[in-house]
């Protein structure tokens, strides 16, 4: 019987056989270039996602007020109001960071919820990390070209008076909508923390 493969085919079969090492070296080149441009399209797509995220406005609020101390009473009423559709609280200390050995300082804002699960304006993703408990902190992915840090590292920022106050880095995370905010203030960190470790920790702390 005769075969019903063509000449190029059987030459080809024959390659792939008899010169293994050039025929893998090929293979091998395909596949590298397939998951090359797979990893390219990938990463491209999720550092529009990411950019997309912090300068997205649609969580940003319309308005903010600080007070200094909370007041539920308050909250409700507002939240009553016909023209108002979201109240969300946080507690908000805006702090130096201690950077470069201590030679050095930036300016932060920490922010607080009660439940970091249920943040209805300006939510933040977790990139690496986990979320914040008594001591510990959850810094704006910007903040790296700040100062070198990572996951374990500690970092100390100023409190009340000649208070220094340290936090352990949990994680790292992006923020809805903030690049505007960073944008007017380039020199801004921001961080997360616990709510009850904060208002423990610090008595500067404003609710906004």
């Amino acid at each position: 019987m005769r075969s019903r493969l063509s000449a190029m085919t059987r030459k080809s079969l024959a390659d792939l056989s008899l010169r293994k090492g050039r025929a893998t070296l090929v293979i091998l080149s395909i596949l590298i270039g397939v998951f090359g441009l797979t990893a390219v399209n990938a990463a491209t797509e999720n550092i529009g996602s990411a950019f997309a995220y912090t300068r997205d406005q649609s969580a940003v609020p319309d308005l903010t007020f600080s007070i200094g101390a909370h007041r539920p009473d308050l909250v409700q009423r507002i939240a009553a109001l016909p023209n108002v559709a979201i109240v969300q609280t946080r507690w908000e200390y805006l702090t130096h960071w201690l950077v470069s050995g201590g030679t050095g300082q930036v300016e932060m804002q920490i922010w607080s919820y009660d439940d970091f699960n249920a943040i209805k304006l300006q939510p933040f993703q977790l990139t690496s990390g986990h979320l914040p408990g008594p001591g510990e902190i959850v810094l704006e992915t910007f903040d790296k070209a700040l100062q070198t840090v990572s996951i374990g590292d500690t970092i100390t920022v100023a409190g009340v008076g000649k208070q220094m106050v340290t936090f352990r880095v949990v994680g790292f995370g992006r923020t809805q909508g903030i690049a505007p905010l960073k944008e007017q203030r380039p020199g801004l960190s921001l961080g997360y923390t616990s709510a009850s470790y904060l208002q423990q920790t610090v008595s500067g702390a404003m609710v906004t």
